[in-house]
């Protein structure tokens, strides 16, 4: 009698009394083949290049090969218990399954190991976020975002609910992508704009305040926004109007100005610190604790800010992640020198 691997399968199904000798004989041949070292590495092979295709050839031609052998049926010993098949036969079925996941493991180019950060304003005011980027954001009351806990070739978030601003740090190598329901997408290299996606609502608006963005899906480009634009999309039907925005509005539920009158330039370093994120360290002392005055919004660009205390203090800053050094541009024409 020829079985192929569907029998195969019919004969593990089957009650044990029905079973005819042979099929007892051909599921007692594969198990006590299981102790063969040889087989088990045809399931135990590390490498990721392992096709499913591979795994079931190895599985159909062990049965190919009982199948054609030529051997006599003995009648099995009539006092071996119904538990000692099924416990064979659940033997192979882990077998069979173990084969499946390690296909699936190894047969996915990239396995996503990446932690992500979850963040939930239930406060009644705007809550401010820096990113791994060093990138700010603020999430209004009641809103929801989810973000990996280091960014990679590209930086991207998920707002899951509600309103957010995102003052991004600017990264030609990396864009930087917020995505919402139905893979909208609202792709930047570094600017200033607010997403909105109301609950239960098919609306997701996008208004941009400084820079420009893209926001597409994967059936068609919505519009590119430059400052003072704004989209509001329809994730349902996949249409789009284009509206004007108002900053103050668009800025007005959480920005803040700051004001700094007759400080240091170290007490200056420390409020750009808790409002965008990033440490600043001076090259000498004498220069950190020079006086200074000066008057910001929350929702300005920091490398703004910087070239501004450049030109009063006639000093050149550089970026080195989530460090800005400062020193006198002096210092830097004599090193060039």
């Amino acid at each position: 009698m020829t079985y192929d691997t569907n029998n195969f399968a019919a004969i593990l199904l089957k009650e044990q009394d029905d079973r005819t000798p042979k099929e007892l004989l051909l599921l007692e041949q594969w198990y006590n083949s299981l102790n063969d070292k040889t087989q088990l590495n045809k399931f135990n092979n590390t490498n990721k290049e392992v096709k499913k295709a591979a795994m079931w050839s190895a599985i159909t031609s062990e049965i190919d090969k009982e199948k054609n052998e030529e051997t006599s049926i003995l009648k099995l010993k009539q006092f071996k218990s119904a538990f000692y098949y099924i416990f064979r036969m659940a033997a192979m079925l882990i077998l069979v399954a173990g084969s499946y996941v390690t296909f699936n493991f190894f047969n996915n180019k990239t396995i996503d190991t990446t932690q992500y950060i979850s963040k939930i304003n239930n406060t009644n005011k705007p809550a401010k976020i820096i990113l791994p980027d060093n990138s700010m954001l603020w999430l209004e009351s009641k809103s929801s975002i989810k973000y990996p806990a280091r960014f990679s070739e590209i930086r991207n978030i998920s707002l899951l609910e509600g309103k957010v601003f995102f003052n991004i740090t600017h990264d030609s190598s990396k864009p930087f992508i917020v995505e919402t329901d139905n893979g909208l997408k609202t792709t930047v290299l570094g600017t200033a704009f607010v997403i909105e996606k109301e609950n239960n609502s098919n609306s997701v608006k996008i208004s941009v305040l400084r820079g420009k963005v893209q926001v597409s899906d994967n059936v068609k480009k919505y519009a590119t926004l430059l400052k003072n634009q704004g989209v509001d999309v329809n994730i349902k039907s996949h249409t789009a109007n284009l509206f004007v925005v108002d900053s103050i509005q668009l800025t007005g539920w959480f920005t803040a100005k700051v004001v700094l009158n007759n400080v240091t330039l170290k007490e200056v370093a420390a409020s750009i610190k808790e409002n965008f994120g990033f440490k600043i360290e001076f090259s000498s002392t004498k220069l950190s604790i020079k006086l200074c005055s000066i008057t910001y919004n929350t929702t300005d660009n920091l490398n703004d800010i910087l070239v501004l205390l450049d030109k009063i203090y006639s000093t050149n800053h550089t970026f080195s992640d989530s460090t800005i050094y400062i020193k006198p541009a002096r210092l830097i024409k004599n090193k060039v020198q």
